[in-house]
């Protein structure tokens, strides 16, 4: 309909399996008689892009008849393992709950309960990141196997082509004694040895890649050995220095976890919707409350335990004696009134301290309300969360008064700069989208400007009534809001069923109620072809319909000349050049001149569809070439669609409507003969069922097409 710059023809066919008053987007045909084939578009640039960055994507593209399971659908697994990813970092703070105090008897107890659930889940995951790594192991060595084989052994060529090993032997020492010896030679020994290591490591371990890498340290049992075991453990003299270092390899696991979070999502976030991304920010902030809350938790027993070794080596003769009481033995831990005394007068919980008590600064709260008391998961889960969440939002400015003890200092850091980069990413991430939508829309408009004219002309040309012609720039619009790539040059592939229904029906009625044998037909017949048009485009100088080939549709133009030719002239360089060669037969011998408002092949078929049982070998011939002068713009009506409007139009189709009396006879006698033969044959089918029960119906019967 649109002016176009395609060079072949374009059909887009509408599925007959629904009725003739639905049917859903246009899908487009194969290639044929160069047709081009819209449905089967090239590879994306996403998918180019994966197949030539990783040899292993390369091989699942390539080769997916090696990939076997959930590993064949590379997308379904990514998601797979980013929602594996997710669930880890939500189930690792679940370890820094496991520790309670025992305030009665001043001692640190252990929920065994939520330990072995933490561990159980925590482990469910971790199979998830193990089958990861094994896979990319697998198929890097699958890879490099296959390209080594096939390789063979390597020229000069190749050899000169493949990265530069540096190893020492390849270092001038002329160059660094070029410099001062003492300076120079400490530069060239350092790189000498470093180069040493990273080819030797390549040469091992050579699938040690960085997502490798990162799962092999996310996928570390740190929480469960660290808080389960090694924490209910540590006593003696560098009881604080364990704790310190205890507490930076908790730290760190979240480093590699998140970043692989990041990894395996950088994508997926680029390729999904607003919401989406909407979703992941607000998980992002949600998950920093959740991690920054259990390790409140987990720092205020450490306080009040560190409290309790405090005062144990500043007061007690005997600290080893008082520190060994510290863990709770079972649940009901018999209880040392001299010990709990103690340590209730050395480590008050109270506002008003003096400067030699203990100071337990932004983690006073937490101990003031009991909540490391609690064994009820719910109640000491939603207040540190709700305490996270709280500070988080205010970048740690709603934070109590802190000591002067330098890790709870820098934890409450930590939380103002986490909530101010939050904050951040969200405004970053927010203008991001501002400036996308602006430019979105600016593209749109520049876009719909850009057609709005050839839509005028074709619209007036046609003309389309105003209110078509709203739902029309209504439906590009929505089209380029959904995807601002989509091809508007192929209008009916755009629109929306309803629309293209209509735009066929007005563009079409004049067109059938023009041929002879359609202009008494009922209204309801018109409309129902109609229903069944295909639009067409024909570039310039391309086949239509060839010599001797059944006509098996009707072609109704709207746009362009097209130009019938005898049949003498079979030679495609002639039909197409529109000069004859030399040694052809005869000249071309152009017949007939079809323009807009003209239709090729509809008597005849019209003709063929009269006969109700008329079989489809028995199609007109054609006995001339039609081709396309100009650019043709159209619609089609298959043959098969045509019997379909006959048989569920029976009662109101006119099969005898021809326009002179010759034709009517015609029509009527092959009617009768159609009716005759098929009466011969249901007297002939009882004599034959007979004597071959299993023919009957398969050769005589004739043929009724639902």
């Amino acid at each position: 309909m649109l002016n176009s710059q395609e060079e072949d023809h374009v059909e887009l066919s509408i599925n007959p399996d629904f009725p003739p008053d639905y049917h859903g987007y246009p899908s487009y045909s194969g290639p044929k008689n160069g047709r081009i084939d819209e449905g089967k578009s090239e590879p994306s640039s996403i998918e180019r892009a994966r197949s030539e960055s990783s040899p292993l994507l390369a091989a699942i593209w390539e080769k997916p008849s090696t990939v076997k399971g959930i590993f064949a659908d590379v997308s379904k697994w990514d998601k797979i393992f980013i929602t594996s990813c997710i669930i880890a970092v939500l189930l690792d703070p679940l370890f820094f709950y496991i520790p309670y105090i025992h305030e009665d008897n001043k001692c640190l107890g252990k929920d065994k309960t939520l330990g072995i659930a933490a561990i159980l889940l925590r482990s469910l995951t971790d199979i998830t990141f193990i089958v990861n790594i094994t896979y990319q192991i697998r198929e890097w060595i699958k890879t490099g196997s296959i390209k080594i084989q096939k390789a063979g052994p390597p020229s000069k060529d190749v050899e000169d082509q493949r990265p530069t090993i540096v190893s020492e032997d390849s270092i001038d020492k002329g160059e660094c004694t070029q410099f001062a010896e003492e300076v120079v030679g400490i530069f060239c020994r350092t790189k000498k040895k470093t180069a040493g290591a990273k080819n030797k490591i390549a040469q091992k371990l050579p699938w040690l890649t960085l997502p490798v890498f990162i799962d092999i340290l996310a996928v570390l049992p740190l929480p469960q050995v660290f808080i389960v075991y090694v924490f209910f453990e540590i006593s003696g003299s560098g009881y604080l220095d364990y704790r310190h270092m205890m507490n930076l390899f908790l730290l760190g696991q979240y480093v590699p976890r998140i970043f692989r979070i990041y990894l395996s999502s950088a994508e997926f976030t680029k390729t999904s919707g607003i919401w989406v991304k909407g979703a992941f920010n607000f998980f992002l902030y949600i998950l920093a409350s959740h991690v920054l809350g259990a390790f409140w938790y987990f720092f205020s027993i450490q306080r009040e335990t560190s409290c309790w070794h405090r005062a144990c080596k500043k007061y007690m003769h005997n600290d080893e004696g008082c520190m060994s009481k510290f863990y709770c033995k079972g649940n009901q831990a018999s209880p040392n009134t001299t010990i709990t005394s103690f340590l209730e007068e050395h480590c008050p919980l109270s506002d008003n301290i003096t400067s030699e008590q203990f100071n337990f600064g932004i983690f006073l709260d937490g101990l003031k309300n009991n909540n490391t008391q609690h064994i009820n998961f719910a109640r000491k889960f939603f207040f540190s969360f709700w305490w996270g969440l709280r500070n988080l939002s205010n970048f740690g400015t709603n934070l109590t008064e802190t000591s002067t003890y330098v890790w709870e200092n820098l934890f409450a850091i930590l939380i103002s700069i986490i909530g101010l980069l939050l904050f951040l990413y969200l405004i970053g991430n927010v203008q991001t989208l501002m400036q996308f939508e602006t430019t979105k829309w600016e593209e749109i408009r520049r876009k719909i400007e850009m057609k709005r004219l050839d839509l005028e002309v074709w619209m007036q040309r046609n003309k389309i009534p105003n209110e078509l012609k709203k739902k029309i720039i209504k439906s590009i619009k929505k089209k380029l809001e959904e995807d601002k790539d989509a091809n508007l040059e192929n209008l009916f592939s755009i629109l929306p069923w309803d629309t293209r229904k209509d735009l066929k029906r007005f563009l079409c009625v004049n067109a059938l109620r023009n041929e002879p044998m359609l202009k008494d037909a009922n209204p309801k017949v018109v409309k129902m072809i109609c229903d069944y048009l295909k639009p067409v485009m024909y570039v310039e100088k391309s086949s239509i319909f060839q010599a001797g080939e059944p006509l098996d549709m009707m072609l109704f133009i709207t746009q362009g000349t097209v130009w019938t030719y005898s049949s003498s002239s079979t030679s495609d360089d002639t039909s197409l050049t529109g000069k004859q060669n030399l040694g052809s037969a005869s000249p071309i011998m152009i017949t007939k001149s079809l323009k807009e408002g003209n239709s090729y092949g509809v008597e005849q078929l019209l003709r063929w569809v009269a006969v109700p049982d008329e079989h489809f070998s028995n199609l007109p011939r054609l006995n001339e070439n039609v081709r396309s002068h100009s650019k043709v713009e159209g619609f089609t009506l298959m043959a098969s669609d045509l019997r379909k409007v006959a048989i569920k139009c029976q009662g109101i189709w006119n099969f005898i409507n021809a326009p002179n009396p010759q034709e009517r006879e015609e029509v009527a006698r092959t009617t009768i003969a159609a009716a005759v033969r098929r009466f011969r044959n249901q007297l002939q089918a009882p004599k034959k069922s007979r004597s071959k029960p299993s023919a009957v119906g398969a050769q005589n019967s004739p043929i009724n097409i639902v």
